[in-house]
This record gives structure tokens, C-alpha cells and sequence, in this order.
């Protein structure tokens, strides 16, 4: 049997059976449209589904108010001014005065980490605790003995508290 185009004429056949003209089509299956239309509509449905959980959250993300992660912003910035403000301390600055900045670190840190406890959990405070990738800071002998070492673990603490509450913060969800 021989496959002739679509539109062709039939050979004449000379035998006296009557004559049935058998054509077989080249080209497209005749289910190939249908195919096509399901194909196309299986991948629309999966890139919504790719597309879905692409604006889904992360696996770690942290869902919290806007009050919770507002809290956290202000944290940010006032533990990024003491940071500064030790970078910067006066080079006279008398062990009084230290004393009075390095209890005023103290008491905004212990609030953060109760506030941090309070709302995201002991874990999350826990994370706060990650001194990995912070350099520590040698005292550089400019200032009285006594600050010398207390400014260095200051800067450090600082330095570790800013890098941690920013990793943190990037992993929050607003809702």
C-alpha cells in the first residue's frame, strides 16, 4: 500500500471491483490540536503552582506584626548608634562616664533579648548569642587601662548584636 498526499488524484485500478479511493494523510494526527491544548494547559497550571511557591515564605521566615518588626527596626538602629558612639568615645572620657554609657548598653541589650524571648522565642535569642564572622576587637591602647579592654568587648558585643538582629530581620514576614 502506498501512502499518497493529501489532495492527490487515486491511480485508476483495472480490476472490476468498484473503486474505493484509501488515502492516508501526511501531516498532523488528527488528536495533535487536543494534545497541544492540554499540554498548554498543564503548563499554565504549573507555573501558577512554581509561581505560588515562589511568593510563599521562605522555609525560615518568622511571621510577626508590624509592631513586632517595627521594634526590632528601632532596636537596629539604636544598637548601630552605640556602636558609633563607642567607636568615636572621647579619648579623655573618665572611667565614670564609661561606666554610666556601659550601663546604658547593658540595660537596651537586656531589653532587646527579653523583648526578642518574648515575641520570636528563646531560640531567636539564642541566635543573637552567633559570634561567627565578627572580628573581635583588640583594645589599641589609646585610652585609659581601665576602658581599654571594656570598649573592645563593647565594640564586639555591639558588632555581633547589629550582624545577628539584621540577619534576623531578614527573615521576617510582616502580616
Amino acid at each position: 500500500m502506498t501512502v499518497e498526499p493529501h489532495n492527490s488524484e487515486p491511480e485508476p485500478v483495472a480490476d472490476d471491483k468498484p473503486q474505493t479511493t484509501e488515502t492516508k494523510v501526511i501531516g498532523p494526527h488528527p488528536w495533535l490540536p487536543i494534545s497541544i491544548s492540554v499540554a498548554a494547559l498543564l503548563v499554565a497550571i504549573l507555573s501558577l503552582g512554581v509561581n505560588y511557591f515562589r511568593s510563599s515564605d521562605p522555609p525560615n521566615a518568622i511571621i510577626v506584626t508590624a509592631e513586632v518588626k517595627k521594634r526590632l527596626d528601632t532596636f537596629y538602629v539604636e544598637g548601630h548608634n552605640f556602636y558609633v558612639g563607642v567607636l568615636g568615645l572621647r579619648r579623655d572620657i573618665s572611667p565614670e562616664e564609661f561606666q554610666k554609657l556601659y550601663k546604658q548598653i547593658d540595660e537596651w541589650s537586656g531589653g532587646m533579648g527579653q523583648y526578642i524571648q518574648e515575641k520570636l522565642g528563646a531560640a531567636e535569642r539564642g541566635r543573637m548569642l552567633d559570634v561567627t564572622g565578627v572580628p573581635s576587637f583588640q583594645g589599641d591602647g589609646t585610652y585609659p587601662t581601665e576602658i581599654n579592654k571594656e570598649r573592645a568587648n563593647l565594640l564586639f558585643a555591639l558588632a555581633v548584636t547589629e550582624k545577628n538582629l539584621a540577619l534576623l530581620m531578614d527573615r521576617l514576614k510582616v502580616r
